[in-house]
C-alpha cells in the first residue's frame, strides 16, 4: 500500500520531512504533484492518476481538501485517510479577505514577505523565535512563485465544496 502526502496550499514535500523521515523504511511513499492543478477535483483526479493501487492519503491543509476529494471521487482506493489543519466547510467571507490580502502583499513586496507573514502564523508562539522552524517554513514558501500562490490561492482554496460531515463527525481523536 503507498502511502501518498498532499501538501498545503503553497507548500511542498518539505512540510512532510519529518514524517517521511519517520517512515523512510517504509515502502511506496510519494509526494502528491499538484503544480498543474486549478480545482480541488483537479488535484484529487492528479493524486488517483499519478499512483495505482490502495492509497493511504494524507493530507495538510489544502492537500486534505484533496484527499478528501479523492474518497469521494474513489473510495475503493482509499484504504486509510489523514487529515491535518483540515477544515471541511467551504470558504467563509473572512478567509477570502485573508487570501486576497496575501495576494496584494505578495504584488506589493514579493513572496518574501508572504513566507515572513505566514510563517510567523503557522509556528506556535513558543517556538517563533526558532530558526529550525521558521527557516525552513520560510524557504518552502518562497520557493513558491507569484503565480502558484495566485491559483492556489484564487481557484482551489476559495472555491473549494462544503464538505457534507455529520456534526457528531467534525472531530475525532483518538
Amino acid at each position: 500500500m503507498r502511502i501518498v502526502f498532499l501538501p498545503g496550499l503553497i507548500c511542498d514535500g518539505d512540510v512532510f520531512a519529518a514524517q517521511m523521515a519517520a517512515l523512510a523504511r517504509s515502502t511506496g511513499i510519494a509526494i502528491a504533484d499538484f503544480a498543474a492543478a486549478s480545482t480541488i477535483e483537479d488535484m484529487a483526479r492528479a493524486a488517483l492518476d499519478a499512483f495505482a493501487g490502495p492509497l493511504t492519503l494524507i493530507g495538510f491543509s489544502m492537500g486534505g481538501r484533496a484527499a478528501m476529494e479523492v474518497a469521494r471521487l474513489a473510495p475503493e482506493r482509499v484504504a486509510k485517510l489523514c487529515l491535518m489543519g483540515t477544515g471541511f466547510a467551504a470558504a467563509s467571507e473572512t478567509e477570502r479577505r485573508e487570501r486576497r490580502a496575501a495576494l496584494d502583499l505578495v504584488r506589493r513586496e514579493g513572496i518574501a514577505a508572504l513566507a515572513r507573514e505566514w510563517s510567523a502564523a503557522a509556528v506556535h508562539p513558543d517556538r517563533r523565535g526558532d530558526p529550525s522552524l521558521s527557516e525552513p517554513l520560510q524557504a518552502m514558501i518562497a520557493r513558491a512563485d507569484a503565480a502558484q500562490c495566485k491559483r492556489r490561492s484564487n481557484n482551489p482554496s476559495l472555491r473549494r465544496p462544503d464538505c457534507p460531515v455529520a456534526p457528531e463527525q467534525k472531530s475525532v481523536s483518538r
